[in-house]
């Protein structure tokens, strides 16, 4: 069970600047008339909270959302449309003190053309105070010290029908050394920014462009591990062997799209291309086995033993790649309220990374 009491004061803000015209009497009997057009709004809400979690998975209650202590900025925007013209301008934030944060910035013209920037951030907390034995670095290779799997292969002998459970000192001394290991924050976090662009060249002809960059960082929890299965005069009993790495995320992906458009009252045709790249930081993860200091080929019928036991793991991860395509869509209207429309789209995705060695 969890439980988490959270106290909020928000103040709330809208500010509008305006211009004000007066008109010229007609008669001198007549009273003066004034219009007020709002050209500019300013809305805001600001305050504090305080929070207080507890229980058994305390991240839960953040596990997509930050809520922090203190002063928060909950959202802000500001709008300008002058009276008369045909230009607009609005930039919008929520969540500014957080770290699911959005931030959107429009404006263009009426009928002519609108431009648009976005950017958003959306985290993902796994788990607080996780502890692990292995020592980090940037390329994505997980250390321990040669110490730890000495003792710990001497403690693990490989399973027989006489020796079904676990040696007992085996557990003391995992979790003797998982006491002193480090702890950590196991989070990532996706940050997207887009740019869209949108010209109309007629009345019914457009011109779009939109381009997005997605970018995946911080740590995931990657399960690594296998079983043994021993035959027994009262059936069979299962060993495991897993490991949970943190594993580090360092990924991006770039969309472009051009497309155009033309649209008649009672038709109309679309077109777009798009590219994309993904490009992956870290090709494979590399880690010691706390359990094993020295490689150890399987036994048994089809390797039904001695499974994971090996010194040095290797993992693959997702391959940098690329993708091309297009899209077209049309519609036609029809007799009797009734209306066709179709879609017709090819894409292809290529890579050519390396296999990792066996």
């Amino acid at each position: 069970n969890s439980t988490m009491v959270l106290v909020s004061l928000i103040c709330f803000g809208s500010i509008s600047q305006a211009q004000t015209t007066t008109s010229t009497p007609a008669k001198a009997a007549t009273d003066t008339k004034t219009k007020t057009d709002k050209d500019t709004t300013f809305v805001f809400e600001l305050g504090g909270q305080y929070r207080d979690v507890s229980g058994e998975r305390p991240s839960k209650f953040e596990e997509y959302k930050s809520i922090r202590k203190g002063a928060i900025a909950r959202r802000g925007a500001v709008v300008y449309n002058p009276a008369g013209s045909r230009s607009f301008f609005s930039f919008a934030m929520r969540n500014a003190s957080e770290r699911d944060q959005q931030f959107s910035l429009e404006g263009g013209k009426y009928g002519r053309f609108r431009t648009e920037f976005k950017w958003d951030s959306n985290p993902h907390l796994y788990t607080r105070g996780a502890t692990t034995l292995f020592n980090l670095d940037s390329s994505g290779v997980y250390t321990v010290a040669d110490s730890i799997p000495a003792n710990l292969q001497a403690l693990d002998p490989a399973p027989t029908s006489a020796t079904t459970t676990p040696n007992p000192a085996l557990i003391t001394a995992f979790r003797s050394y998982l006491a002193s290991g480090s702890v950590i924050d196991v989070r990532s976090k996706r940050e997207t920014f887009s740019i869209d662009q949108r010209f109309n060249i007629t009345k019914n002809w457009s011109l779009r462009f939109r381009f997005m960059e997605t970018r995946r960082t911080g740590q995931r929890p990657l399960g690594t591990g296998t079983y043994e299965r021993t035959g027994t005069a009262v059936g069979d009993t299962f060993r495991t062997h897993e490991i949970e790495l943190p594993a580090q995320l360092d990924q991006r992906t770039d969309i472009f799209t051009f497309g155009t458009s033309y649209i008649k009252p009672h038709w109309g045709v679309n077109f777009d291309v798009t590219f994309s790249n993904f490009s992956n930081k870290f090709d494979s993860y590399v880690y010691d086995n706390p359990f094993r200091l020295t490689d150890q080929a399987t036994t048994g019928t089809a390797g039904a033993f001695n499974r994971q036991a090996f010194a040095r793991g290797l993992h693959s991860t997702l391959p940098d790649n690329q993708s091309r395509g297009f899209m077209v869509t049309a519609f036609v209207d029809l007799p009797y309220s009734s209306r066709w429309a179709g879609a017709f789209g090819w894409e292809r995705f290529t890579q050519n990374e390396q296999f990792l060695p066996y």
